[in-house]
């Protein structure tokens, strides 16, 4: 018993979905290997992505 209701989802229609939840709100999709993650201190990150593509996150 899992405590919580569930059901079967199609696995397509809940791809699009986030798919379209994901251009709504600006998301932005980038081809590329990760070579290293630089974690700072105050919580945010440096991706280091091949082609000298650095990104910062939180």
């Amino acid at each position: 018993m899992i405590g919580r209701a569930y059901g079967r989802v199609s696995q397509h229609l809940l791809h699009e979905e986030l798919l379209r939840r994901c251009i709504e709100s600006g998301v932005l999709y980038l081809s590329s290997k990760v070579g290293r993650i630089d974690e700072a201190g105050d919580g945010h990150s440096i991706i280091a992505c091949d082609n000298d593509i650095f990104i910062s996150c939180r």
